[in-house]
């Protein structure tokens, strides 16, 4: 086992918490998508990089068969308990990315979300052949006003779309694009906002910042707007 899988082994339960339990309704936003542009209903419908399963509910009404495809064993088992499947159209696959490109099968639809195995372009071509239409979702853009400016982070996941339009021109591959975004609001207690940056930052410091956000208050408005982008090739 790799130390990849090895992480995303370990963080399988967490993740799968998160997912489900996210405001966003970019799973069913998708499939009104897809289903107003005709892309759906489909005979076979292949999630790379499925993870716990986050699309499988809003797509599976619309295919007679899911091919949910991922590396990580605990991620798979994460996504069964997730999905309720009474008809038995989806398929659980441990493989790994490369294995899946290794083939020399075809398929009518591939779709893969925040995958974090995708960065390179042999990749990307390589599944533009594998399928008769490609579907690529990433977050492009992420803002928060309390945590996300006391944290270190050049957003470099959310520039790797622009990187694969880059490579499509390249090979004069057409393709189009579509715009999910979201803003929500969260409440955040002081307390576990000192506990969550209480090693990275010290403590005169923090006392400082959380004077200037709470003032007297208990607690403070998180506000985050996200972007999503469909890569539609």
């Amino acid at each position: 086992m790799s130390e990849e899988q090895e992480f995303w082994d370990d963080f399988a339960a967490e993740y799968a918490e998160i997912q489900q339990e996210s405001q966003l309704t970019i799973a069913e936003d998708l499939a009104t998508f897809l289903k107003t542009n005709g892309i759906l209903p489909i005979s076979s419908f292949v999630d790379l990089a499925a993870g716990s399963g986050r699309y499988i509910p809003a797509i599976l009404p619309d295919t007679k068969r899911y091919l949910a495809i991922d590396f990580s064993v605990e991620m798979l088992k994460a996504a069964r308990r997730y999905v309720k499947d009474p008809q038995q159209k989806v398929d659980f696959r441990l493989q790994t990315q490369a294995e899946f490109l290794a083939d020399k099968i075809t398929y009518p639809l591939i779709f893969t979300a925040m995958n974090p195995a995708l960065t390179e372009k042999d990749q990307l071509i390589s599944l533009v052949e594998k399928s008769r239409r490609l579907l690529i979702l990433r977050i492009v853009r992420t803002k928060e006003n309390i945590f996300q400016p006391l944290e270190q982070n050049d957003h470099k996941d959310e520039k790797l779309l622009s990187v694969y339009k880059k490579w499509l021109l390249e090979e004069q591959i057409s393709f189009s694009t579509h715009l999910f975004s979201y803003a929500y609001e969260e409440i955040i207690d002081r307390e576990f906002f000192y506990r969550y940056f209480q090693l990275d930052i010290p403590q005169s410091e923090l006392l400082q910042l959380s004077r200037s956000l709470f003032r007297e208050k208990k607690k403070a408005i998180s506000k985050t707007e996200i972007d999503y982008e469909l890569l539609i090739v």
